[in-house]
């Protein structure tokens, strides 16, 4: 079908033009300028073209109008300079004959274009579909190492690597035995297994810490996907340790001094140094004794509450005698926060005489094989429980008279349980919660759990540092330890040995009392 163009309408813009006997051309769209942008061609027979003006040149985008079964169509003819105007034309033709013969181009076109997107999606929705069954087949093979270690990198992203370190080891006892188990197949057996294992071998502590961190990694694990899709009850949960635990087993986390064994402790440490250093001949089956500036290490831990590994790697940069303070920075601190403590005058009196031990060094207490380095806590631990170790270990390593030497009355204890002696010791003296976890410098988030409070609106409201109260709490516990019989002559300097009678031994004491 060809139109007449003899005859056409030259419409620039929204003005009608006058009547021409030529239609649009190649030469006239070659005399559009930058200042035609926007307007509207058109020449008569149904053909009309946009003028666009941009950084490549001037371009005219053509269209035709057309109405099907009472609707509205528009056809794109193609762009020029890009598509030659005859081009334009024979693309108008063809579409002006399709629509007379009943087709509507346009509505194809957007059918077809509606069924190609329908199929890309549902392409696309197949592929996901894929792509989850593959995931999920993937997490289904996860097992309960893959578990620890995405757990432990986050878990213990805040602790000090030695205190990782002993995470790990400890978990290590369940991962030889159920390490390569898928997640989903985890089952309290397992665990219980493990810790009825490390039961009978005598090691009731390492079974109470398995089911303990075992605990703590289903639960994180019952928070965050992909895991919590992988079990429906926590499995460490259904083993019940305190019925595996033999009844007779001491809990460590229960165990406070009394006063009487402090006195007794005193005592054993100052009866033990003078007869080893004063035995003339042989010293065969005599108790070797700590070194002074170890045992000067443990009164204070229980003067300051500190945790061993902060002492161990005390530096005496950052304590201040005169002042009395003790600057803990935050590398060495359990919640990677610095920390001040406030020293009683009893704590001064020892670090006096331990800075005329060490002070030349770096550090408040070296390492006894290399000065340079600071003593480590498996050193200062080792020699305390190492002289409470009779009858626990299988082969001697010292002699009876040593193992027994430091067992008191109340049963074995370790430096850790020196900050909850010192930390109870407050309690006695009246001291609210809150300020003894703050001088124990449990993280703030610590103290809100216990309170089921928000720690997060803790820390961002309530600012107030209570270091007026922390310090009167500190002075309390050096002015009871003072109190105690002949603590302050015994510990906090040379003097006459005392050894504590028996109604001392027999633990009454204020404390108890109270």
């Amino acid at each position: 079908m060809r139109l007449p163009s003899d005859r056409g309408i030259c419409f620039v813009g929204k003005t009608v033009g006058k009547i021409c006997s030529q239609t649009l051309s190649e030469g006239a769209l070659q005399k559009l300028t930058a200042a035609d942008h926007g307007r509207i061609l058109n020449d008569g027979t149904g053909l009309s073209g946009k003028v666009h003006a941009g950084s490549k040149g001037v371009a005219v985008h053509f269209r035709y109008r057309y109405r099907f079964e009472g609707k509205a169509r528009e056809a794109a003819l193609g762009a020029w300079p890009r598509d030659a105007l005859d081009v334009v034309r024979e693309r108008l033709e063809e579409i002006r004959l399709r629509v007379a013969r009943g087709s509507d181009p346009v509505g194809q076109r957007q059918a077809v274009t509606a069924k190609i997107e329908l199929e890309q999606a549902q392409v696309a929705r197949q592929q996901r579909e894929v792509v989850a069954r593959e995931r999920e087949h993937a997490e289904q093979q996860l097992t309960l190492r893959d578990l620890f270690e995405a757990w432990f990198s986050e878990a213990m992203a805040e602790n000090t690597a030695r205190s990782a370190q002993n995470v790990r080891y400890i978990f290590n006892h369940l991962l030889a035995h159920a390490g390569d188990v898928r997640v989903s197949d985890v089952r309290p057996e397992h665990i219980r297994k493990v810790a009825k294992a490390q039961i009978e071998a005598g090691k009731v502590p390492t079974a109470i810490a398995v089911h303990m961190y075992a605990v703590a990694l289903f639960t994180w694990a019952g928070r965050r996907k992909p895991w919590r899709q992988l079990f429906e009850v926590n499995p460490a949960e259904e083993v019940d340790i305190d019925r595996l635990v033999p009844p007779d087993h001491q809990s460590w986390s229960e165990r406070v001094l009394a006063d009487g064994e402090i006195i007794e402790l005193r005592s054993r440490f100052a009866a033990i140094r003078s007869a080893f250093e004063f035995r003339i001949g042989s010293r065969r089956g005599l108790a070797m004794p700590v070194s002074r500036e170890q045992e000067l290490a443990v009164w204070l831990m229980l003067a300051t509450l500190m945790r061993i590994n902060e002492i161990c790697a005390a530096r005496w940069e950052h304590i201040d005698l005169p002042q009395g303070t003790w600057q803990i920075p935050s590398a060495q601190t359990k919640n990677r926060r610095s920390f001040t403590i406030q020293l009683s005058g009893f704590a001064l009196r020892l670090l006096r005489e331990l800075h005329t031990l060490t002070g030349s060094r770096v550090h408040v207490l070296p390492h006894p094989e290399d000065a340079q380095k600071p003593c480590t806590p498996s050193v200062l631990q080792g020699a305390i429980s190492g002289r409470q170790s009779w009858g626990r270990r299988t082969k001697r390593t010292i002699s009876e008279a040593t193992a027994r030497s430091l067992i008191l009355p109340g049963g074995l204890w370790s430096c850790h349980d020196l900050r909850r002696t010192g930390a109870t010791i407050m309690q006695v003296c009246g001291f609210d919660e809150g300020i003894i976890e703050r001088c124990l410098n449990h993280s703030i988030a610590t103290q809100a759990r216990r309170k089921n409070l928000n720690w997060t609106l803790l820390r961002t409201y309530q600012r107030y540092d209570y270091a007026k109260e922390m310090r009167a709490a500190w002075h309390a516990l050096g002015e009871y330890l003072e109190n105690l019989d002949g603590v302050l002559t015994q510990i906090a300097g040379p003097g006459e040995i005392v050894v504590a009678n028996d109604a001392s031994m027999a633990g009454s004491s204020r404390r108890d009392a109270a």
